[in-house]
């Protein structure tokens, strides 16, 4: 072979060899974004997927919120039984005293008071406690005769009147119905010292033993229509007050109680079936 085609075949040779590199260089190159691009579009699509996924939850949930407002019944347990949500209507009139024409709470006088004295008078007034007071010294003289000093069993006034009903609310607030009275006025530290700063408790004994809320000498006419004669008087005037100046709403509950009480009563009645403070049913000897 000369030398011409020697050379020829070199440049040949060296062509080709660099069309191979710079192919490979571009193939190389052309993979790697291949794969990007493969990458990012996965990963396009998955976050569309969950969009899509979130949007359709969503919309699920809305259409279960409308069909759950939409539906005015709650299904029984035997997938049968409907209740309505709505109390269904009731076609009977409604009677006037049913119905609340004033806002509860305080009205009237009440509205601005503060201060427990100032409320107390509204039902507790002058005029009340001075009829109190007068049907007590009534009492008290009756009994004058069975006490050798008269300083044992002088009258009463409306301020002392005051000062023991105090102290009775005040032993209601202590809980203290179920303690001897007596207990009250112990010196030894274990009862509070307004009751004996009050009063003493020969005093107090004396006044819860008069106490009085009527006429002594009319009752006995009176007690032929009225079984509550004895504090019919004040107690309707007291009552009055309250509804005078309060006034209900319409969500009231009423409900009785059992008094301990050793006096005799012609309207008291004996219920087998109920129990005393203990939680015992009252039971008849045989």
């Amino acid at each position: 072979m000369d030398e011409n085609q020697i050379r020829l075949m070199l440049e040949e040779e060296n062509s080709d060899s660099n069309y191979e590199d710079e192919n490979d260089s571009e193939v190389e190159d052309f993979v790697e974004i291949q794969e990007d691009s493969y990458n990012s579009e996965q990963e396009d699509n998955y976050e569309h997927e969950q969009e899509g996924q979130s949007a359709e939850e969503s919309n699920s949930q809305v259409e279960s919120e409308d069909h759950q407002t939409y539906i005015n019944y709650y299904l029984g347990k035997d997938r049968h039984t409907r209740w309505n949500k709505t109390p269904v209507s009731n076609p009977v009139r409604r009677r006037a005293r049913n119905i609340v024409t004033q806002l509860p709470g305080a009205k009237g006088g009440a509205k601005y008071l503060k201060e427990p004295g100032e409320i107390w008078r509204l039902f507790f007034t002058e005029d009340v406690i001075g009829r109190m007071a007068k049907y007590t010294n009534e009492q008290i003289k009756r009994i004058s005769s069975q006490f050798i000093r008269e300083r044992d069993c002088i009258e009463t006034n409306e301020i002392e009147l005051e000062a023991l009903l105090g102290l009775l609310l005040f032993a209601g607030v202590r809980k203290n119905c179920r303690l001897n009275a007596k207990d009250l006025f112990k010196t030894d530290g274990s009862s509070p010292e307004i009751f004996r700063l009050t009063m003493s408790w020969n005093r107090f004994y004396l006044l819860l033993r008069c106490l009085r809320f009527d006429d002594k000498d009319t009752r006995v006419v009176r007690a032929s229509v009225d079984k509550l004669a004895p504090i019919s008087e004040l107690f309707e005037e007291i009552i009055a007050g309250f509804k005078k100046y309060y006034s209900l709403s319409q969500f009231v509950t009423i409900d009785e109680k059992l008094e301990a009480f050793r006096g005799r009563c012609n309207f008291r009645q004996y219920i087998p079936s109920k129990p005393n403070k203990y939680g015992i049913k009252n039971l008849r000897p045989d």
